[in-house]
């Protein structure tokens, strides 16, 4: 079942420069969803809808973006993900987890979504509303993403469930890593740039 929201109409075109860095003058007010993750659960909605307030809030963190699907065989790096931003998200440290059925392996809902990642690996991470990756529907952080960090031979689109893209305290996309990349593996990179 594919979304057909328009989650587009919160988001202004340009809030990240070509250059890769967060450019304040395109983000209002307005625009800025209210963060919701499990540790703040209370809120309405499951799962945030991605306006660029996130962005705004972590252009001094390192940043850690991986899309995610709860029906994957990769799906257990939930709980890599999670051991992890409880150890570093002290030192400047945050994942982004943005739920996709571009594979169809997530579930239908994005309250099942967030029931099934907080109950089975305890995620307390920022998780996002359900997006597209790849084609005319992807969302506009993945048209970023990729354009700015191609995967293997060049090429632009996710692959798959799990892929992650490092970003650092500059806003610059420093690495992306295949879905086989577990956060174990990654975790000296994300440490080096936390310093």
């Amino acid at each position: 079942m594919e979304d057909t929201r328009s989650d587009d109409k919160h988001i202004d075109e340009k809030p990240i420069s070509d250059t890769g860095h967060i450019d304040e003058k395109h983000i209002s007010d307005d625009k800025r969803p209210v963060e919701k993750s499990a540790s703040n659960a209370k809120q309405n909605d499951p799962i945030i809808n991605l306006g660029y307030k996130l962005i705004f809030t972590i252009s001094l963190l390192v940043v850690l973006i991986v899309n995610v699907a709860s029906e994957c065989g990769f799906t257990s790096q939930y709980g890599g993900l999670q051991k992890m931003y409880v150890d570093l998200k002290g030192r400047g440290f945050e994942i982004i987890a943005f739920p996709s059925d571009q594979f169809s392996q997530e579930l239908d809902t994005e309250q099942e979504i967030y029931d099934f990642c907080t109950s089975t690996f305890g995620v307390t991470f920022p998780l996002m509303a359900k997006v597209q990756l790849n084609g005319n529907k992807a969302h506009p952080i993945y048209k970023y993403l990729t354009k700015v960090k191609p995967g293997m031979l060049g090429t632009n689109s996710v692959k798959w469930n799990f892929e992650k893209f490092l970003i650092d305290r500059k806003g610059n996309v420093v690495e992306r890593y295949s879905s086989i990349v577990t956060p174990e593996k990654l975790r000296p990179d994300v440490e080096g740039l936390l310093g």
